[in-house]
């Protein structure tokens, strides 16, 4: 079984209606794997970086739709592991909430779809199991 696990870019990708070459390229990658029978999950913390003003009711549909995973002590502990390994503030901590959710997954593979894979990565990579993360 297939985890996919969200982040902000990628909430508002599934939430938004209209065309573009990038938007449609995003949802396929995130189709292609939902034919493969992977299950969304998104974060608790990105609802409050994403559902906010005219997006709200855009975002609500595709919050609606997958499982919101509630930020535990245990992932919040984790997620504050992984930004003291890299001497990051608290910048990072959406990102590091993002990774944190994906590392703890039960599925036999995880993929985090992000606009912002750098980042991701490198915070993925002090972890022993291994997180694709995919760039939309």
């Amino acid at each position: 079984m297939i985890s996919i696990v969200l982040d902000a870019q990628a909430v508002y990708v599934l939430a938004e209606k209209r065309k573009s070459q990038t938007l449609d390229r995003a949802r396929a990658i995130i189709q292609q794997l939902l034919s493969e029978g992977a299950t969304i999950l998104i974060p608790a913390s990105t609802i409050a970086e994403v559902r906010r003003g005219k997006y709200a009711a855009g975002i609500d549909r595709v919050l609606n739709s997958h499982k919101i995973v509630d930020i535990d002590r245990s992932i919040a502990s984790q997620a504050a592991e992984i930004l003291h390994k890299h001497t990051l503030d608290s910048t990072f901590m959406a990102d590091a909430f993002v990774i944190s959710v994906a590392s703890q997954v039960s599925t036999e593979e995880v993929f985090v779809i992000t606009s912002d894979p750098k980042d991701l990565k490198m915070l993925a990579s002090i972890l022993p199991r291994k997180i694709h993360v995919v760039q939309i």
